[in-house]
C-alpha cells in the first residue's frame, strides 16, 4: 500500500513538473486566439494595460523592412509583459499600406538582407516566430519570391530552433478569395507555413454596406458572404488545422447615403474603431438600431445626421468563433486590431473576452 502511494505521488510531481514546463518557449496552444497589436497605438493602448490571458497569440504590427531589405530595430516591451502570461508574440512585417515586398524580394542583396534582419529582430526582441503580411503578391514572379520568402525563412527559423531549443512559428495574413492565392504554392504552405490568418473584412465591393458579413445579409443586392469564399479550404485543399478566421474590431461609417449605395471605390466610407463608433453614438444620440438576422452585426442609423454603420457586436465576435472554431474546425481565430477595442474608463476587451469565451 506504501509503495502504491508514493509511486501514485511521483506520477503526479511528475505530471505537475510537466504542466509547468509547458510555456510560450515550447507549447503553441489551440484554438489560437490572436490579435493585431499596433506599435503606433501604445498611447491607445499600453502594453501593461492588455488582457493577455484572453489571448494566445499577439501579433505585433508592424516591422517595416526599409529599400535595402534591413529592418530599425523596434520596442519590445509588447514581448516582455506577453511573455509573463505565457502569451505568445509574433513580429508581423509589412503591412496594409507597406509596397516594397516585390522589389526587395526581386534582388539578391536586398532579399539577403531582409532575411538575415528579421531573424535577428526574433533573436533581438525575443519573439516567438514571424508573420508575413505581403498585402499581396500580384503576378507569377511576386508569387514565387512570396514562396522562396516562406521557404527560406522557415529554414532560418528551425536552424534557431535548434540552437534553443525553442518553438518558432511562420504565419502569413492573406485574404479569403482566390485572387492572391492563385500565385501562391500550396506545397510551400503545407511544408512551411504553421497557420494562415485569413482576412475576412473590408468586403464592401463597391457599395455602402456591412463590410464583414459571414453570411448574405437579406437586403444585399450582392449577397457577399465570407462563408462561401471558401477557396482556400474547399478549392486550394488547406487543412484548416492551418487556418485562422480573421474577425474586424472596426466598422465603416457612411454619410449621406443609403445601405447598399454604390460607391466611387471598393471599400468606401470612413473606417472608425469599434469604441471610438460607441462614444460617438452615445456623445451624439439619436441613433436608432436593429439586428441582423443573418449575421447578427448591429445596425446604427442616424436620421439627423444621415449616419450609418453595421457593426460587430461581442455577439457577432461569438458567433463568428463559433462557427469557424467549432463548426468549420479552424485552428482558431483573430481580431484586427486590439486596441480599436480598448476602453480607457473601464479598460475592458468586451470583443475579445467575446472571442475568448466562444472559442473554449
Amino acid at each position: 500500500m506504501k509503495k502504491n502511494l508514493l509511486m501514485l505521488c511521483a506520477f503526479i510531481a511528475s505530471f505537475t513538473l510537466k504542466a509547468k514546463e509547458i510555456n510560450y518557449k515550447n507549447h503553441s496552444p489551440r484554438p489560437v486566439v490572436g490579435s493585431y497589436y499596433v506599435e503606433g497605438a501604445k498611447k491607445t493602448l499600453p502594453p501593461n494595460k492588455i488582457k493577455y490571458q484572453l489571448l494566445s497569440h499577439i501579433f505585433h504590427a508592424f516591422a517595416v523592412p526599409k529599400d535595402d531589405g534591413s529592418i530599425t530595430q523596434i520596442s519590445n516591451d509588447i514581448v516582455k509583459e506577453a511573455h509573463k502570461n505565457n502569451t505568445r508574440v509574433i513580429i508581423s512585417v509589412g503591412g496594409g499600406g507597406y509596397k516594397k515586398f516585390a522589389k526587395i524580394t526581386n534582388n539578391k542583396k536586398t532579399y539577403k538582407n531582409l532575411i538575415q534582419s528579421l531573424i535577428l529582430l526574433v533573436k533581438n526582441n525575443d519573439y516567438d516566430g514571424i508573420d508575413i503580411d505581403w498585402e499581396f503578391p500580384e503576378n507569377k514572379i511576386e508569387g514565387q519570391n512570396w514562396n522562396k520568402l516562406m521557404t527560406d525563412l522557415r529554414s532560418e527559423l528551425d536552424k534557431l530552433s535548434q540552437q534553443s531549443n525553442r518553438l518558432y512559428e511562420l504565419t502569413t495574413a492573406l485574404p479569403v478569395g482566390k485572387w492572391c492565392g492563385k500565385w501562391i504554392s500550396r506545397e510551400v504552405i503545407l511544408k512551411n507555413i504553421d497557420f494562415i490568418n485569413l482576412m475576412a473584412y473590408d468586403g464592401l465591393e463597391w457599395q455602402a454596406g456591412y463590410h464583414s458579413p459571414l453570411f448574405a445579409d437579406k437586403n444585399d443586392p450582392k449577397k457577399i458572404a465570407f462563408s462561401n469564399w471558401d477557396y482556400w479550404w474547399n478549392e486550394n485543399k488547406i487543412p484548416k488545422s492551418k487556418l485562422t478566421f480573421g474577425v474586424p474590431f472596426y466598422t465603416y461609417v457612411f454619410e449621406s447615403i443609403k445601405p447598399y449605395t454604390k460607391l466611387p471605390n471598393y471599400n468606401g466610407g470612413r473606417q472608425v474603431a469599434y469604441q471610438k463608433f460607441l462614444n460617438r453614438m452615445k456623445k451624439e444620440g439619436g441613433y436608432t438600431s436593429y439586428e441582423s438576422t443573418e449575421n447578427l452585426a448591429t445596425w446604427y442609423f442616424s436620421a439627423d445626421k444621415k449616419v450609418f454603420a453595421a457593426v460587430d457586436t461581442p455577439k457577432t465576435i461569438a458567433f463568428k468563433t463559433n462557427w469557424a472554431v467549432k463548426k468549420m474546425k479552424f485552428t482558431g481565430v483573430f481580431s484586427w486590431a486590439l486596441h480599436h477595442e480598448y476602453d480607457k474608463s473601464n479598460q475592458n476587451f468586451p470583443l475579445t473576452e467575446a472571442m475568448k469565451k466562444a472559442s473554449e
